[in-house]
């Protein structure tokens, strides 16, 4: 069930990429409020087109939201909420001048306190894109003086702004245009470029929390996991919020389990949980490490508790069939993946995890369905070489043989579909070319002991004892329980005529249980 076990880190490199510091999205990706407003002479004939940008601009269909923004302004060029929608959608299609320009159009207008304060604090964000970070920072002032309070710049530093001499305030105002650029590089996928921006940030004010927590989730994307639990637990020792604490201690967690430090991770999850105990992505990710380290029992109530907190969690479901399956459960483990797949119709790991299920049933037609649908919602090496067992299972032999090819195309170093292809050609009595196979395989796994055991079956079908016994050795040497190697060994060595290593290779065999060899030392070794 190798598919399974990438699932479960799949699922938790999921996590990290989905949740990352959550607080990246949810405080820095500034949208502006749509105000009620009142439109002047030509309202009537502007608000249609305003309404329209608005609903484009949610559905992320930026270029016909500036369109409609456009048309609005050709009717009421008053309404400054058009300009800073406008601008929104601009700077989410990249093209910051343009933004910028329509922030300065917004602030020419008569605007509300919170339309000024978010107008400068966007616009200073846009001039930190565009790399012009003094007049960022000038700009950014303008959003505290407003509203020494206002916190989307850094969740922790309220107290602060509020309490602190001005030295302090400066440092943070300093601080604000890197770590706004820093956020909109990590939006941009830019890793490198965000963590410059942070540690500058930090340069200015080492109390900024946010800046240590969204740098970390920049060096995890790297995979400098050390690097990042650095930073968390940098974080950690400063104030918090307690949002900001139980998703610190979670992705803290997330990166020592990729570390593989378990033992820790699971410590944060837990504090993650006893901070927030309906953290559905902590009891998620914890089950799997409880399952890594052989806690079945606190697997399966995690993943309940999970289920309990969000009922039409598909991936959940998924998990609780693997889980099941591994118990045995398999008429519960299907159920599951049946739930899991009416949730989702598209993930095609859940397909594969039921034809798994079904094909380990005997229910070929079954699971040859299942693995149709994943191959054409996801093809891949695996998926292909499974499906060509089940054509296999069925007789179906050229379906099954170009199921293996499929998979070598797909994947040209999956060297388990060289091994079935060069099974199904030697079933076929086309020794020599099943030989080729065996022998890619070999090369792709130099340890692959059945692929040696099954070249040293063609070989003697071809009369290539020597070379038979060699690779029965070798077959041996990788897997010193082989029992069938060393029976087999003990065929090829008497039809080359050594009957006392024929003899000690079956007595051998018979030690390590094989039935076959009982019989045989009855035959040859009189």
């Amino acid at each position: 069930m190798k598919k399974v076990n990438i699932l479960l880190l799949y699922f938790l490199i999921l996590f990290i990429s989905h949740n990352g510091y959550s607080f990246s999205k949810k405080q820095f990706s500034v949208i502006i409020a749509v105000q009620p407003g009142l439109f002047y002479k030509d309202s009537a004939l502007a608000l249609p087109y305003y309404s329209a940008g608005i609903m484009k601009s949610n559905s992320k269909d930026y270029a016909e939201a500036i369109i409609c923004f456009k048309k609005a302004l050709e009717f009421d060029s008053t309404y400054a909420s058009t300009y800073l929608n406008m601008a929104f959608a601009k700077r989410s299609l990249l093209d910051y001048k343009s933004a910028l320009n329509d922030y300065n159009s917004a602030l020419q207008l008569k605007l509300t306190w919170e339309e000024s304060y978010e107008a400068y604090f966007n616009k200073s964000l846009t001039m930190a894109l565009l790399e012009n970070l003094q007049d960022a920072m000038a700009e950014s002032n303008y959003p505290i003086l407003l509203k020494k309070e206002y916190s989307d710049f850094t969740s922790n530093s309220t107290a602060s702004l509020n309490n602190s001499p001005p030295s302090v305030l400066k440092d943070s105002a300093s601080a604000f245009p890197y770590f706004s650029a820093g956020v909109l590089k990590n939006n941009s996928k830019e890793y490198v470029d965000a963590i410059v921006c942070f540690t500058k940030a930090l340069e200015h004010d080492p109390t900024l929390a946010s800046a240590y927590l969204n740098r970390a989730y920049a060096k995890n994307k790297l995979l400098d996991y050390k690097s990042a639990l650095s930073d968390y637990s940098k974080a950690l020792q400063l104030k918090l919020t307690w949002e900001e604490s139980y998703e610190a201690h979670f992705n803290k967690g997330l990166t020592l389990a990729l570390l593989e430090n378990l033992k820790e991770a699971m410590a944060d999850f837990n504090y993650a949980i006893k901070l927030n105990p309906e953290y559905t992505d902590a009891y998620y990710n914890r089950s799997i490490l409880k399952g890594k380290v052989g806690d079945l029992h606190g697997e399966l109530s995690d993943i309940n508790k999970v289920l309990s907190l969000r009922p039409a969690d598909a991936d959940a479901f998924n998990s609780r069939g693997i889980l099941k399956s591994k118990q045995g459960d398999y008429d519960e483990a299907i159920k599951d993946f049946n739930r899991a797949i009416e949730l989702n119709k598209t993930n095609s790991h859940f397909y594969f995890n039921r034809a798994l299920i079904l094909y380990g049933l005997n229910e070929y037609r079954a699971s040859l369905v299942d693995f149709d649908i994943s191959i054409r919602i996801e093809p891949d090496a695996e998926t292909f070489n499974r499906r060509g067992n089940v054509k296999a299972r069925l007789g179906d032999f050229r379906g099954a043989f170009d199921d293996y090819t499929a998979a070598i195309k797909t994947d040209t170093n999956y060297y388990i579909a060289y091994l079935n292809r060069g099974y199904l050609k030697y079933e076929l009595k086309d020794y020599n070319s099943s030989i080729v196979d065996y022998t890619i395989a070999i090369k792709l796994k130099p340890d692959y002991s059945i692929a040696y055991y099954n070249r040293g079956l063609a070989k003697g079908k071809l009369a290539d004892h020597k070379g038979e016994i060699k690779d029965y050795t070798l077959a041996i040497e990788f897997r010193p329980d082989y029992e069938k190697a060393y029976n087999q060994r003990a065929m090829a060595k008497y039809e080359i005529g050594d009957r006392l290593g024929c003899c000690q290779d079956l007595d051998k065999a018979i030690k390590l249980g094989c039935e076959l060899a009982y019989q045989n030392v009855h035959i040859y070794c009189k």
